[in-house]
């Protein structure tokens, strides 16, 4: 975990999709409050149930005040979140 972040997830997966999306939940269960962050280092797919997921985890932290800042993103991924519109949710370094 940085300094910067209260809780921290380095995504373990080189691709999420429905197959996985379980442990994707078991990944972000970490991410309850504050300020947190997911490192997208090495993820090269996801899909609409992986984002879900993501969703689900920001909801979570957003009730208690939090955000979540998704870090590493390949530039084809943070396009996928600018087309949906998550790019509203989260936060990009």
């Amino acid at each position: 975990m940085t300094e910067r972040f209260d809780a921290s997830v380095r995504l373990q997966r080189k691709e999420y999709d429905i197959s996985n999306v379980n442990e994707l939940d078991a990944e972000l269960l970490p991410l309850q409050s504050g300020a947190c962050s997911v490192d997208f280092s090495g993820v090269d797919y996801i899909d609409s149930t992986g984002l879900s997921a993501l969703v689900r985890a920001y909801k979570r932290v957003q009730a208690t005040g939090g955000g979540i800042a998704l870090l590493n993103l390949q530039p084809r991924l943070r396009k996928l979140f600018d087309i949906t519109s998550l790019n509203e949710l989260f936060t990009f370094e």
